[in-house]
């Protein structure tokens, strides 16, 4: 029995950022903790990423390890590089904005959802090629998905100013298992393999993000990662049946 666990990094890192947001809310309220707080909840700062990117690459290692016996593939080389944290296409482009409506240079693939972001010195207005109004101002951020072929955004400003774009689609990315189960497995564990393969992750990146700065509530975390990694365990030798009292049944 072939089944597929597919782990979104996006689910994963929302947790850790929702986990952070509040252990940080809670320590703010103390004048001797504020700054410490300032600092775990912003994980994905510059000091911060390596270490989750290093630990989401372990906590995989970690989750693979538990289901090694009925791992269907694998990597046959390993060139240690960190986890990216996020995969999605990113591109980036530079415009001299004006009251003439400079084209951009990237062109939208049709029905692709975009994140879009606009930044100048002076107030702007981004449009696309048809002339429609897709916001206003200096920093902007905003989605958008092109209908049309060949579409791309016009930068309008009343006075001449550098407009720089960054334009960001795709998905960002997942970690695949895909297990080789016995005939006996119990399928109904599946989604438990899922839910403690996530946690493992989130709980593992906590612990390690939180040892230095709050090395109580880090072991807390660490605390859940090994009941999560004990609930995988479980799950994985989870049988329907097990084994039969004679001989004879075995024909």
């Amino acid at each position: 029995m072939k089944i597929d666990i597919t782990l979104k990094r996006k689910e994963i890192l929302n947790d850790v950022l929702v986990n952070c947001s509040v252990i940080g809310r809670t320590l703010r309220k103390n004048p001797e903790t504020e700054e410490t707080a300032g600092d775990i909840m912003t994980p994905d700062d510059v000091y911060t990423k390596p270490v989750v990117a290093r630990s989401l690459t372990y906590a995989f290692g970690e989750v693979k390890r538990i289901c090694q016996h009925y791992l269907m593939y694998g990597r046959f080389t390993d060139d240690n590089r960190l986890d990216k944290m996020d995969e999605s296409n990113k591109y980036s482009e530079t415009v001299q904005a004006s009251t003439l409506s400079p084209q951009c240079k990237y062109r939208f693939l049709t029905g692709i959802p975009y994140k879009i972001h606009v930044v100048a010195d002076n107030d702007l207005q981004v449009k696309d090629n048809e002339g429609n109004t897709l916001a206003r101002g200096r920093d902007v951020q905003f989605s958008y998905t092109p209908v049309r072929s060949g579409e791309y955004l016009t930068i309008y400003s009343a006075s001449s100013t550098e407009a720089r774009i960054e334009y960001v689609w795709g998905d960002f990315g997942q970690y695949e298992l895909q297990l080789n189960m016995p005939n006996t497995f119990n399928f109904a564990m599946t989604e438990t393999i899922k839910t403690n393969s996530h946690g493992m992750m989130v709980n593992y990146v906590m612990a390690q993000v939180l040892k230095d700065q709050y090395a109580e509530k880090a072991k807390e975390y660490a605390n859940l990662y090994a009941a999560d990694m004990e609930g995988l365990r479980k799950a994985l030798i989870s049988r329907t049946a097990y084994g039969r009292k004679y001989a004879a049944d075995w024909s």
